[in-house]
């Protein structure tokens, strides 16, 4: 159907979004109940860890872990319980200014990404690979992630919008090995939102990686081939962008 538009949030100097954020947190302890999961037992092909996951000091309040699960409390006092499992460490850890979305890296035997967590209503985990790039009115997040090995989280991209009661899928395309409908490339990401319709995503063609010693290196001098999803009548569209490539830097 078609969705109703909010106003614009006001947008804050980036240290006062700073300041917002911390006290956001210092008052969390009293606004929320303590984050916690159920006792499980892991099952038998499912590494235990030897010790929980050290959790920064600043998400105390809002985050706590055992060897099984990560606890994340809600702004209606349930928890999100994430399942360590695989994951062996967590890192990266972030959050947005009014501390709705938390946001952390993960890695593992075999395994990483991203992992977003929405703490509107129910709460909601959403793997997305890699950092999610939110539009300038923040009604929508993109994402992309796609390994040579196959062993992230995501593996494809996706677009997601947000609302007053929490975040539901727009538009998703898997890189699954029973069909492919990503073009084969490497370093696929989300480079920018141009407005609020349409998203600017990048990889390197087979053939363009530059060579070099450094991968790193050889990423930022291989010219690449982007791709938009851009909002086409009440839907979204992913499409080559004309064909174009960044030049070299």
């Amino acid at each position: 159907g078609v969705w109703k538009e909010r106003e614009v949030p006001v947008r804050l100097p980036r240290f006062a979004a700073r300041v917002l954020s911390l006290a956001f947190l210092c008052s969390a302890a009293s606004a929320y109940a303590a984050p916690s999961c159920p006792p499980r037992t892991p099952a038998a092909d499912e590494p235990f860890l030897e010790e929980a996951p050290t959790i920064p000091a600043q998400y105390a309040a809002i985050m706590s872990a055992s060897k099984t699960d990560l606890a994340i409390v809600t702004d209606t006092k349930k928890s999100v319980c994430v399942r360590l499992g695989w994951i062996f460490k967590l890192d990266g850890f972030w959050n947005s200014p009014d501390m709705r979305f938390v946001g952390f890296s993960i890695s593992g035997y075999e395994y990483h990404g991203h992992i977003l967590v929405d703490r509107r209503g129910e709460g909601k985990e959403i793997q997305t690979g890699a950092k999610p790039v939110f539009s300038p009115d923040g009604k929508h997040f993109a994402f992309a992630q796609v390994s040579d090995s196959g062993w992230g989280n995501l593996e494809g991209i996706g677009l997601w919008r947000t609302d007053k009661k929490g975040s539901s899928k727009v538009l998703s395309i898997e890189n699954s090995e029973a069909a492919q409908p990503l073009p084969y490339g490497t370093d696929w990401r989300v480079d920018r939102w141009r407005g609020n319709n349409r998203v600017e995503l990048s990889m390197i063609q087979e053939g363009d990686f530059a060579a070099g010693d450094d991968y790193e290196e050889s990423i930022a001098k291989s010219p690449r081939k982007t791709y938009t999803i851009r909002r086409q009548g009440r839907g979204w569209k992913f499409a080559p962008d004309e064909g174009k490539k960044q030049p070299k830097p």
